[in-house]
């Protein structure tokens, strides 16, 4: 906000909750004082996922439901793995299975707590394509029907159908900016094949705002590769300001690893 020349700080925050509010305020000159407290049935409701039985115990997809289902994650370390390319995994199949592991969450959260709003948040559209595509398969029945949430959301970008259930939106960080959803997955996650765009995934002021979407919680799902860079990849400035602070959101997180088997997906 500003006034003739002079910027002013507004502190009061209606959307985060104190704990992503806090941590949000750290890259300011002034903490935020939330307006709002987290409610206890997010944690009541997560309280109660079970794993899934499958007569095919080798579905990674059931492997994976339940991965996320052990640890419903505040940030995910995601790492693949693959069998036919042992030396790199191309950015494409690893996209694969970040999408995988997002749409196995968003059925969970769809399952617990039915009519909170999701948005996954990607830096990329080559994800945002991803993700749509593995919802679509609709990989991850539970116990409730899953065709039944996909005819209660939307997966377009925000463009589809008023719904009286939840809303799923999938779309790049830039397009969400301006937006709130009570539950954000945060899509920032790279294989060893492409740390050269670790520089765009860093930025801080991306990160800061996908970050910030979320109401109720954000899980971020990340990699070795992002979490812990070579030292040469932060000799930038800009980039070693985002490095510190997605090091500060996963030093604050609940964490987990999960492995993707590709080959399987």
């Amino acid at each position: 906000m500003s006034s003739q020349g002079t910027i002013v700080q507004l502190t009061e925050n209606f959307r985060l909750n104190p704990d992503l509010g806090e941590f949000v305020s750290t890259i300011y000159s002034k903490a935020f004082r939330p307006q709002k407290v987290q409610a206890r049935r997010i944690a009541v409701a997560f309280s109660l996922v079970s794993r899934v039985e499958s007569p095919q115990p080798t579905d990674e997809y059931i492997q994976i439901l339940n991965a996320v289902h052990d640890f419903l994650l505040g940030l995910s370390n995601l790492h693949t793995v693959s069998r036919k390319h042992r030396e790199n995994v191309g950015y494409e199949l690893h996209v694969k299975a970040e999408a995988a592991v997002a749409s196995a969450l968003i059925a969970t959260i769809q399952e617990y707590l039915p009519g909170e709003d999701i948005f996954v948040a990607t830096p990329h559209r080559i994800q945002r394509q991803a993700v749509k595509a593995a919802l679509s398969a609709g990989h991850f029945d539970t116990s409730i029907s899953l065709s039944k949430i996909f005819d209660n959301m939307s997966i377009d970008g925000g463009k589809g159908k008023n719904t009286l259930k939840s809303t799923v939106t999938v779309d790049t960080v830039e397009r969400l900016q301006g937006s709130e959803a009570a539950f954000v997955i945060c899509l920032f996650s790279l294989p060893q094949s492409h740390i050269a765009d670790l520089h765009f995934l860093l930025e801080r002021r991306r990160l800061n705002v996908a970050i910030s979407r979320a109401k109720s919680m954000c899980i971020l799902i990340s990699s070795a590769e992002v979490l812990r860079p070579s030292v040469g990849a932060l000799t930038d400035e800009e980039t070693a300001k985002g490095y510190t602070f997605l090091r500060a959101f996963a030093d604050r997180a609940w964490s987990s690893n999960i492995t993707v088997d590709i080959d399987a997906l």
